[in-house]
């Protein structure tokens, strides 16, 4: 036995073009699916105008590799070190899940394309952005070994590009499990660069990156009776 129910199905999708890129025109658009009549299904979203002016039947639109987010996730990557575990939960809220009306109503918004796995955001063209690089006794060996930590700590303190957390502006011990004779404290920071600083290493290998900006950028040198580079290890 069959049982068949006809119904009517109309989709309404409400567009605006936001921006032009390389790759085409990009619109928000909002999605409204109604049955009979009534409504029964919405959705929000960007997607390249030429697939949505392609669109035919009942398709789906094809994704597209940027998001919506508030500007506000630029400040997220150059002040905070993904090495926070609260580091992604800061850029959660600032993903906009409703992009045709937020945009409708608010400036403060971008596209972005966000790496989680290299940690790293990129515009709407593909172009890297700054984002903070996280040093300590590992990341960039700033130790006692290397370092007079003491001059160190005083230049530092005089830099807008240099963020350290809630009472950590200090010569900090090294825990007792990475500990060494002549490897006990060290400083944590966050340098926190702007684009002209940024793009002179961002392509740059770990080594080398750490190297140009402890001793290019912050132009500060090794002691003199240090006994490792700035990078190995």
């Amino acid at each position: 036995m069959i049982k068949t129910i006809e119904f009517n199905t109309k989709k309404e999708i409400e567009y605006k073009e936001i921006l032009t890129v390389n790759d085409g025109s990009i619109c928000a658009y909002k999605n409204t699916v109604y049955i009979n009549g009534k409504e029964e299904y919405l959705n929000e979203g960007i997607c390249y105008l030429k697939d949505l002016l392609e669109l035919k039947d009942n398709k789906g639109l094809p994704g597209i590799d940027l998001t919506v987010y508030k500007k506000d996730v630029e400040n997220v990557f150059i002040n905070n070190s993904p090495n926070n575990i609260h580091f992604y939960e800061k850029i959660k809220p600032l993903k906009i899940d409703n992009p045709y009306t937020y945009i409708e109503n608010n400036t403060d918004w971008g596209l972005y394309s966000i790496s989680f796995s290299s940690n790293s955001i990129y515009d709407y063209n593909k172009e890297e952005l700054p984002k903070g690089i996280y040093f300590d006794y590992i990341n960039g060996h700033i130790s006692n070994d290397v370092f007079d930590l003491e001059d160190m700590l005083e230049k530092l303190q005089k830099r807008k590009d240099i963020k350290f957390a809630k009472d950590e502006d200090k010569i900090l011990e090294i825990p007792y499990y990475n500990r060494e004779r002549d490897r006990n404290r060290y400083l944590k920071f966050i340098w926190t660069p702007n684009k002209e600083d940024y793009d002179t290493i961002k392509n740059l290998n770990h080594h080398s990156r750490y190297e140009n900006i402890i001793k290019r950028i912050l132009c500060i040198a090794e002691k003199e009776d240090g006994k490792e580079d700035v990078n190995e290890g």
